[in-house]
């Protein structure tokens, strides 16, 4: 494993990257192991992608990151997403804005007002 790890510039952050057929050839993985890392990413980001709860309550943007970071965290380009709350800090709603380029994406703030004004939210997915 730390020879996997080492060839990988951002440790396990790019460590779900890595191809099959590439990690079968490091020495002493072969195919059910390589197939065995593969499947334990999987399993780490469905645990992570769980759908948001209704009555989730937010209290700093770590539980805003925690929440999001499953959806948003591995991505190639960029995407802006607006998280409707109560007074409370529950979830009304989540909605995708935008989806743009490698390092940037462009809103039009009258996208994300607008339904918050009309208490028209989106569906929460």
């Amino acid at each position: 494993m730390k020879r996997i790890l080492h060839g990988q510039k951002n440790g396990l952050s790019d460590l779900h990257k890595i191809p099959l057929e590439a990690l079968i050839k490091f020495k002493g993985v072969g195919l059910v192991k390589a197939l065995k890392i593969k499947a334990v990413f999987e399993i780490s980001k469905r645990l992570q992608s769980q759908p948001f709860q209704e009555k989730k309550q937010f209290n700093s943007s770590a539980d805003v990151f925690q929440s999001l970071q499953a959806l948003l965290g591995n991505l190639q380009h960029e995407e802006f997403w607006i998280l409707y709350l109560n007074q409370s800090n529950r979830l009304l709603a989540k909605k995708c804005l935008s989806k743009g380029g490698i390092t940037q994406t462009v809103v039009d703030v009258r996208l994300a007002i607008k339904p918050a004004g009309q208490r028209n939210y989106p569906k929460i997915y």
